[in-house]
């Protein structure tokens, strides 16, 4: 499936939700992913490396079920953004784009909650800047 509106995504994150975003420790980290996982009725992940020696990169690898957390990324936006992959994946079966409107939908909801935010200001902010979210 095409990843339309990646570019946009991520531009819209930075300008949005990064100044929002809290740092996180190691614990931290995996009791938000656990957390998440959990309250959104999705199995957990199998494995989350928040020492990744080989990559620079955060990611959700799909196969493994996994998260890659490189240190630049120990904070609640990137951890929220990589765990909402996961999310998308289970709950859609896999069928969504990377970046789609399903994904953008979860990873507002649950960056809303954690940050206490308005869902819909979130989804309104998206939309205006060309943003498709379910």
């Amino acid at each position: 499936m095409r990843d339309f509106q990646v570019s946009k995504v991520y531009a819209w994150e930075d300008e949005v939700l990064y100044p929002k975003s809290r740092p996180l420790s190691e614990n931290q980290i995996i009791n938000l992913v656990d957390r998440t996982c959990s309250t959104n009725d999705t199995p957990p992940l199998r494995y989350v490396d928040v020492a990744p020696v080989r990559t620079s990169t955060a990611m959700y690898n799909a196969t493994q079920k996994s998260l890659v957390l490189p240190p630049w990324s120990h904070n609640t936006h990137h951890v929220i953004h990589e765990v909402a992959h996961h999310i998308t994946r289970h709950k859609t079966r896999g069928l969504a784009a990377a970046h789609g409107p399903e994904f953008v939908g979860w990873m507002i909801r649950i960056f809303a909650r954690r940050h206490r935010l308005s869902i819909r200001e979130l989804i309104t902010s998206a939309k205006n800047a060309g943003i498709e979210v379910v």
